[in-house]
């Protein structure tokens, strides 16, 4: 893809300088914590470091459109993915409280950064935020969350939701799904939600050992806030539409960030 490897090149100029004044610690790293004993928190961390300073930090490396580039510095340290990863990241660094997000916008193509912190009293607060949402979801689903379903049960929808992000971006269950009051509605082309995450792949070879496991992620707690019938789309029923340009992009370019970041990891900084 041109427009990635535009991304990758223009990032790795952007943001050389940073780069040499941090120490790359972890890169891709997958990790899971327990947040009950039913409730299992997974994701992946882009990055883990050092500052000059010595403070721990973690990395969020993203791609966008461009529709927020004036907004999104004052909403980001309260988004869903930063406060999940802040919680799996205290959890392998109790002293971890600084992140760091930098985006690549794509059309024009442009960069920028911002550097946050937390204070546990935010993380312990969103701790107890993902245990309501397991809570909640399992108030829903009234079967074995792995259980055979009909899959015509809808769950409530907020359709404020469906073009949040633009028409290029509306949610695929909208047009002859949710719109039509057909909820039992698969988008042409769809397939199987497969986990990228090794953990939960494990857990999902063992049944009986998961039978009634709530699984999170940052993506699903999104989701859930979003709409709860594409939740239960997407999660219980276990059908996603066929990745689009974006999402293609968005994979390939973090591919190759990690790729370059792995390169980077274990060097002093400075």
């Amino acid at each position: 893809m041109a427009l990635v490897d535009e991304l990758v090149s223009g990032w790795s100029s952007h943001f050389a300088s940073a780069d040499r004044e941090l120490t790359w610690l972890d890169v891709e790293r997958e990790h899971s914590m327990w947040l009950a004993p039913r409730v299992l928190l997974v994701g992946i961390v882009d990055a883990i470091g050092r500052t000059g300073d010595g403070d721990l930090f973690f990395g969020e490396w993203k791609t966008a459109s461009g529709f927020d580039r004036k907004t999104w510095k004052q909403t980001w340290r309260l988004n869903v993915q930063s406060l999940t990863y802040g919680v799996l990241v205290r959890d392998l660094y109790p002293d971890c409280h600084r992140f760091t997000v930098r985006k690549a916008f794509k059309r024009p193509v442009s960069f920028d950064h911002a550097w946050f912190d937390y204070a546990d009293a935010e993380l312990d607060h969103w701790k107890a935020t993902l245990l309501e949402v397991a809570g909640e979801i399992h108030a829903y689903d009234d079967a074995v969350i792995h259980q055979e379903r009909d899959g015509k049960r809808p769950w409530p929808t907020n359709f404020d939701a469906c073009f949040r992000y633009g028409p290029a971006y509306a949610c695929p269950f909208f047009e002859g799904g949710c719109s039509q009051q057909q909820f039992d509605y698969v988008p042409a082309g769809a397939v199987k939600r497969e986990s990228h995450l090794a953990t939960e792949r494990d857990l999902l070879s063992k049944p009986l050992d998961s039978e009634g496991v709530i699984v999170l992620d940052a993506t699903r707690v999104r989701t859930w806030f979003d709409c709860r019938e594409r939740f239960r789309k997407q999660y219980v029923e276990n059908v996603v539409e066929v990745a689009g340009e974006a999402l293609l992009l968005g994979s390939e370019f973090h591919k190759q960030l990690a790729e370059r970041y792995r390169g980077l990891q274990g060097e002093s900084n400075g």
